[in-house]
């Protein structure tokens, strides 16, 4: 197959972020397929925008084409541009050049915009279009932006949410029970399944249990934003660095997001003396300091839009590196249900502090036991050379019925 796949937010291993759709092209390009993958690449300060407003690469097989958009920070009108930019320029086809006419199109939605470019491109060159879907737009920027269902942005996605679902050949769900939500939305139930993030095995393959070194070592490796809930994180600090000064706990903050700066002067105004920021890693690298925890706390807000399921990529790699987590969010997930995490509500600072304190008193065998559950756990079932599989075979399904549907209208219309 030639596989063509959009995301606006997908990175090589050579950066930070999710490498969800980097992994999946690998695993397809060493299975035999042609694999592109279409990503953006923010303009930076000095940039004059001459040349071609694209670049290609070729990172262990999969071609990259990285479309030039504009930088911007934050929440601003300047990221609407940004998204606009990267759809705007993969629905001109021009950084197409050269390239041999796919035989699927997968968009991914980070934002649905980049999914439309993806379905609009899909019918010109008539093949299947697969959407998948990562985060449920509009509800998502309802429940964790606030913003107003009636603001005209939330009402437009809602329109192409439905359009997509529509449309597409196959839906791709990330959420494991969001199919109830795209059903209620318009999908047809049959075109949607379910797989999960993952993690690429390779990078962390033998994990070994955590070396004492005079200090408990909490950490979060993650985004730094809105929806992350990082303040319970620094609640929990607090409250332990209060109640129980004597203790050796230490809370690592790694990554970037636009919460950083500010969570770094509330560490500073309130005197929490028990916490470090450090930057964002790339994923070739990112598994080293994974391994340095000795516990992991993954907090998430209290939002029903969480009764879809969860499938935060931090998670999963987090498993992957054999450490306990606490969740900071009353939801089950795959860390819960193989007994990796414990689930407690992150709203309450004390409970959060309590789970917390509770790991760091349980014995470093029982400790090693965890995270044992959640290394297996991830290897049975959310390594990407399996989850791959899966989503080859949804590819090829798609391709499959998209031409017998052809077939039955074209015999239909010429009758």
């Amino acid at each position: 197959m030639n596989i063509w796949i959009v995301n606006h937010y997908a990175v090589s291993p050579k950066q930070a972020g999710g490498t969800r759709h980097f992994s999946f092209a690998k695993a397809l390009t060493k299975r035999g397929h042609d694999v592109t993958l279409f990503l953006s690449r923010s303009q930076s300060a000095g940039e004059n925008g001459s040349g071609k407003p694209w670049s290609i690469e070729f990172v262990d097989g999969v071609r990259l084409i990285s479309l030039r958009t504009p930088s911007y920070w934050g929440n601003s009108s300047g990221r609407i541009k940004n998204m606009l930019v990267f759809a705007g320029r993969f629905w001109s086809g021009r950084c197409f050049e050269g390239l041999a006419t796919p035989d699927v199109i997968l968009g991914s939605s980070p934002h649905p915009f980049a999914a439309l470019a993806a379905e609009r491109v899909a019918v010109r060159f008539e093949v299947p279009f697969v959407l998948e879907v990562r985060d449920l737009w509009p509800l998502s920027l309802i429940e964790v932006a606030k913003v107003s269902p009636r603001h005209p942005l939330p009402k437009l996605l809602g329109v192409i949410e439905k359009y997509l679902y529509r449309r597409a050949t196959r839906i791709v769900s990330l959420p494991e029970h969001a199919a109830r939500h795209m059903v209620e939305k318009g999908a047809n139930p049959e075109k949607i399944v379910w797989i999960s993030n993952g993690v690429d095995l390779s990078y962390i393959p033998d994990p070994p249990p955590a070396k004492p070194n005079g200090r408990f070592t909490v950490m979060y490796a993650g985004a730094h934003g809105i929806a992350n809930s990082l303040d319970s994180i620094l609640n929990a600090a607090l409250v332990l660095q209060s109640q129980h000064p004597g203790h050796d706990l230490w809370f690592r903050f790694l990554g970037e997001g636009t919460q950083k700066e500010r969570l770094k002067r509330r560490v500073e105004q309130e005197g929490i003396r028990n916490v470090s920021f450090e930057p964002a890693l790339p994923k070739a690298q990112i598994y080293d300091k994974l391994l340095e925890a000795d516990l992991f706390v993954a907090p998430a807000q209290n939002l029903p839009l969480y009764d879809f399921g969860i499938s935060f990529n931090k998670l999963f790699d987090y498993m992957a590196a054999a450490r306990p987590i606490v969740f900071g969010a009353p939801f089950s997930n795959a860390a819960v249900e193989a007994g990796a995490a414990i689930a407690v509500n992150g709203d309450s600072p004390e409970e959060l502090a309590g789970a917390i304190l509770k790991m760091r008193q349980m014995p470093v065998a029982q400790r090693w036991e965890m995270g044992q559950r959640g290394r297996q756990h991830v290897e049975t079932h959310y390594s990407f050379e399996l989850l791959s599989t899966k989503l080859e075979r949804t590819l090829t399904e798609s391709i499959t019925k998209f031409h017998l549907l052809n077939s039955i209208e074209r015999a239909y219309v010429s009758q």
